[in-house]
Parts: C-alpha cells; structure tokens; sequence
C-alpha cells in the first residue's frame, strides 16, 4: 500500500522570503515582543505572524525551531482561554473564533512540516524521531480543530476526519505509532505523548455525543482523554475485536468511529477495531476511587473545583464505550457532498444504466454532465448537493445555486455521498421534510437501505420497477409508479434472471409513485 500523504496545505507565495524572515531568533523576538494586555490582539498577533510563515519557504531546521516557539506560544493562549482550573475566563465566541484561526494555521504548520520530511532525501540525523513528532503534533491540532467546531456547534469537514485516518496510517506503516514523546511541561491540554493516544483521543470525542456538551465539559473531557486514551488498544485483528467492547474505524473513509455492529459484516478497504476493554477497567477505577474515597486523579481533568462535573464525564464515557449505547437517532454534523438522483422516472433511467454500465472513470469525472445526458431533458432538480448533518437512519442535505424548489414529502431520491472521488454507494431514500434557509434549500430524509435492482412484471416486461433491499431488518421493497400494483396482491417478478414469486404486504404512497414491501417466496418455475 502507498504511504503517500495528501494533506490540505496553503501554497507557498513566490518571494516571501524576501518579505519576511523565517530566522528563528526573528520568530521568537516577534512572539515575545507581543505583551499586549488584550488577549484577542496577542491571538491575532500571533495568527498573522504564522499565516505568513507558513506561505513562506523554510528548510527543515528553521520549520522545527519555528514550530516549536509557535507550539508555546499557542499553548500559554489556549491555556488561558480553556484551562478551567484557572477560576474565570475569558470566554467569548469571538475569542473562541480567532483562536480556531491560529489553531488551523498550526495545523497547515506541521503537516507542511511532515511533508518535507517525507520528500527529504539528505541524511538527517533523528528523522524518525522528527517525523513521528510531526505527525503526532499534526494529529493533536486537527483533533483540537475538531473540538473547537464542536463548541462553536459547527459541521466537521470531512477532510479532518480523512486526515486523522491518513495520519494513523502513514505513523502505522513507518511504525511510529508507540514512540514516546515529549509533551509540554504542564500537562494540561497538550499532545499525548504517542501518535497511537493522541489519534485514540480524536476519535473517542466523537464517540459519545460532542455536541451536547458544554464548553467547559468539552475541554475537560479533551483533557481527560489525554491520559486515559493511552488504555485503548487499536487492532485489525477481527476475531479479536468480535469478543471485545470497540470501536471500527474505515482507515480509508471520512468519517468518525462507528459501533462495531454496524462495520462488522462490512467491505472497508482499511478496518481498524478501538478495543476498549482496557479503558473501560481505568474508568471503573476511577469512578469507584471517587465515589469510595473523593479522590481524582492527578490532572485528570481541568475544572479541579468541581468533582462532580468530571464524575459526570467519566459516567458519559463508560456508558457509551460499555453499554454500547444505540447511537442512531444523534445527529452529528459532517459537511461532504453527495450526489442525488430525484424522482421515480430518472431513478429507474441512473439505475437501469448503473447495471448495464457500472460508472467507470470516465462517466465520474464528468458525473452531473453525464447524468444529465442521460435523463430526461424535463429533469431539473440539481444534482451535488452537501449534507449537513447525519444520522444511521437519515440525512440532511442542502443546496443554495438552484433558489426554491419544490419537494414533496415521501419524494423518493438516490443519494451517494463522496468526497474526493465519486463511488457507487447509492442508497435509496425519502424526503421527510423540506424548509427554506435564507436562499437555501434544506432537505431531510430517511433512508431505506438495501441491494438496488432494477426488475418487472414477468407480464409486463417493458415497464422497470426498482427493488430494494433486504434492509437490517430482512425487509423488502418494490418502487413502482403510483396505482400500478392496485388490487395487486401477487406477481411473478423478473429479478437477477430469475423468476420470483412476490407477494404484496403493505403500500406506501410517494411523490407520483408506491413503496410496496414485498416478500420473496423463491424461484418460480
């Protein structure tokens, strides 16, 4: 497998150099000299001054000195906005709202700093060190970016979760995961000190429900995990995992942990299983030592004043990592895109076309032009669409190109979500609900997942109906225009080549079509 790491980066601006100077000892005298009183100053100040570093080209030595004077800068200005144990705070949405600047500009820091340790090909003395430092520093600000979008209630661009993925991988294969490393002197919301912890961290804070907390629960629990993560053993090991409390994880994917039950049976390119067994021996500890004698332990958790809300953390954790508490109807914001195919007539046109001609390269790479050569020249709903938020049995979708549309509830729609490169992962689904935001258009639907194939009537064979499913729960549909199947109660299917007996259950009403649950007998002869 290649290690090759694609990492978001500004680009370099040609003759920076000659404008500003990356001397270490010039970076460090600007830092220092900024004393001003006003915390949000002292932010920008410290932004601007990275902003232009990091579009400015650097060798290798004058990046590590560089980062590392950036690297305290930041921390004594996080720890003044998010270290509770401090009493007051300076709390704002605008000061939590500069510091996620400085922290993205952090983050293309060391990931452009990761880069050109990669590519060099000098002898560098300590590169392996250097490399995993960069890499786990890499890691510590995308998860620190992540719960910043979190506070601030904010989707998560799936290019953060397709990084940290990235990331673990790349450390995995240069077996950088279990280098120990320094961390900052105070121990308080810093990096942990491997790459194997610090990845842990990110993705426990998306396993319980992130965006339910508070801000000052959100930074605790960030600190929390700094240590405890340590506890949680990550495996590709799938037996393994079956007997195990865990987590999987699509290394290949841009999306968060999901409960093992839902990957276990699954196709992942590059499944990882969060065991958590250990973790959850640490939390019952812990909560058995505070609960027994009032005792923490030491930098557990910031707010130092207030046992009770670290109890209430650690209660949050064990439930959600031990009982395995179903997370399907908690939405949690994700931005990429998706792809929609709308209504009953260019459902059955894409899918009849998506059987004979799988999409291929070509077709994907001039998808929204293709498809629409491909439908009726009347279809005009748009295509690329953005999901907004997401939950196991639905999504929200937005789009602001195309002014008001008109969506009926129960329209029946194909949607397949992507990122870099399109896929075939089509699910089929129903609009619930349609609503205006300003000049947008926001969509929620539900899905019903299952296999999609195209069948007909044994009778009646120029006329295609869309079967879906089984679903989880073993169910089966037929999509057909509305009134087809009326007084209809069995019928002999053409489906796959083969002739099956179907026998009508229940009808739903659609948007100009019917969703009839249908149950499969077996071949017909």
């Amino acid at each position: 497998m290649s290690d090759t790491l694609s990492l978001i980066c500004p680009d370099l601006l040609e003759g920076q150099e000659f404008l500003i100077s990356a001397e270490p000892k010039d970076i460090k005298r600007k830092l220092d000299a900024d004393d001003s009183a006003d915390l949000s100053e002292d932010i920008i100040h410290a932004t601007k001054c990275l902003h232009e570093l990091n579009r400015c080209p650097q060798s290798l030595s004058e990046q590590e000195a560089n980062l590392k004077s950036f690297e305290r800068k930041y921390s004594l200005l996080s720890l003044s906005l998010r270290n509770y144990s401090l009493g007051q705070l300076q709390e704002s949405e605008q000061l939590d709202a500069l510091m996620h600047e400085l922290t993205l500009e952090m983050s293309y820091g060391f990931k452009r700093y990761l880069l050109q340790l990669d590519g060099n090909t000098n002898w560098v003395f300590g590169i392996q060190k250097k490399v995993a430092y960069a890499v786990n520093a890499s890691i510590y600000y995308l998860s620190l970016l992540k719960n910043e979008r979190y506070n601030s209630n904010k989707a998560i661009p799936s290019y953060l979760w397709q990084e940290l993925h990235q990331l673990y991988l790349y450390a995995e294969n240069k077996k950088l995961l279990k280098i120990k490393l320094k961390v900052a002197v105070t121990g308080l919301l810093s990096a942990a000190d491997t790459i194997s912890a610090n990845y842990v961290r990110a993705c426990l804070l998306s396993a319980i429900i992130p965006y339910d907390l508070s801000r000052k629960e959100s930074w605790n629990l960030f600190q929390y995990l700094q240590q405890a993560a340590g506890s949680i053993i990550i495996s590709d090991d799938l037996d393994l995992a079956q007997d195990k409390h865990c987590f999987a994880i699509d290394l290949k994917g841009g999306s968060r942990p999901v409960l093992i039950r839902s990957v276990i049976n699954g196709n992942n390119l590059e499944p990882r299983f969060m065991i958590t067994n250990g973790f959850t021996d640490l939390l019952k500890s812990q909560l058995s030592d505070y609960v027994n004698q009032g005792v923490l332990a030491d930098k557990a958790f910031l707010s130092i004043d207030e046992p009770q809300l670290a109890e209430k953390l650690m209660q949050l954790m064990y439930r959600y990592s031990v009982q395995f508490i179903a997370r399907e109807s908690d939405r949690y914001p994700i931005e990429v895109d998706a792809d929609t195919v709308w209504g009953l007539k260019a459902i059955l046109d894409f899918w009849q076309y998506q059987e004979l001609s799988p999409m291929d390269e070509n077709f994907a790479a001039s998808f929204e032009e293709n498809l629409l050569d491909l439908l009726d020249e009347s279809y005009s709903m748009p295509i690329r669409w953005q999901t907004v938020n997401e939950s196991q049995g639905g999504l929200c979708i937005q789009e602001q190109k195309h002014g008001a549309l008109t969506i009926s509830e129960s329209m029946p729609v194909l949607i397949a979500k992507h990122t870099h490169v399109r896929n075939s992962n089509w699910v089929f689904a129903l609009t619930r609900w349609h609503q205006m935001e300003g000049i947008k258009n926001r969509v929620g639907v539900k899905f019903i997942k299952g296999k999609l194939q195209i069948a007909c009537i044994n009778q009646k064979p120029d006329v295609k109906l869309l079967v879906i499913g089984p679903d989880s729960s073993g169910r089966q549909f037929l999509l057909v225009p509305r009134g087809y199947l009326v007084n209809k109660n069995n019928m002999v299917l053409q489906l796959a080549g083969k002739k099956m007996l179907a026998q009508c259950v229940r009808t739903f009403h659609c948007t100009d079509a019917d969703l009839v649950q249908i149950e499969l007998t077996g071949n017909f002869a």
